[in-house]
């Protein structure tokens, strides 16, 4: 299910995110487009984000822009991506795999998600035997942090020039499952930062941020 993240072009490193502060304009629930996009999908809960979320299809970013990494706002992603005379899907949402996760949690928080209990995840992972720089979503409910895995969805395989279609993980697959992470690089959205291996943080940081499960 998860092929595409063999497939990955993400040239993140461990360094790259020694400002995490950075990253944080890429979290934009403020934005009109993100907003409007949210009232015409009719998104008003956490599994209808996720799920539309899903759907979107990932595209490496040297299909999709010709360089090895190329970060896109949200209202760039849902505006500019479909038209892109250079996405291999005309009329449909692609990006990797960080556009995907900027995306659902601006949207989550629109929806009414404590920014205390949504974050992007950068870092390591591990599927079927292949490792890499990943983007994807935790969410805080009782007390634990779960993932949402929103590249689980179709995508285009580069190798084979086509769409391969995926019905994704569902909403709470990782609830009872481990995620194959590991290392965490840096958890951050709009408003609350953390990095695990310099201790840099925002300074009001929620105590349950500096737990990963």
């Amino acid at each position: 299910m998860l092929k595409r993240l063999n497939h990955r072009d993400m040239v993140f490193k461990k360094e790259n995110f020694t400002q995490i502060s950075d990253y944080q304009k890429y979290i934009t629930p403020d934005n009109s487009i993100v907003q409007s996009y949210l009232t015409h999908n009719a998104i008003n809960t956490a599994r209808k984000a996720y799920s539309t979320a899903v759907d979107w299809i990932w595209v490496s970013d040297l299909t999709l822009h010709k360089k090895l990494e190329h970060w896109l706002l949200p209202a760039e992603f849902i505006t500019n991506t479909p038209t892109d005379p250079d996405n291999p899907v005309p009329g449909s949402m692609v990006s990797d795999c960080e556009s995907h996760a900027y995306t659902l949690v601006s949207l989550l928080e629109i929806i009414g998600t404590e920014k205390a209990n949504v974050r992007v995840v950068i870092g390591k992972v591990e599927f079927e035997g292949e490792t890499g720089g990943h983007a994807w979503v935790q969410i805080y409910e009782n007390g634990e942090w779960f993932e949402l895995e929103a590249t689980s969805g179709p995508y285009w395989d580069d190798d084979e020039n086509e769409l391969v279609d995926s019905i994704g993980f569902p909403f709470s697959y990782f609830k009872t499952r481990p995620y194959p992470v590991e290392e965490y690089w840096a958890f951050f959205n709009d408003k609350y930062y953390y990095n695990p291996d310099t201790g840099l943080k925002s300074p009001d940081l929620p105590v349950h941020w500096l737990s990963t499960e």
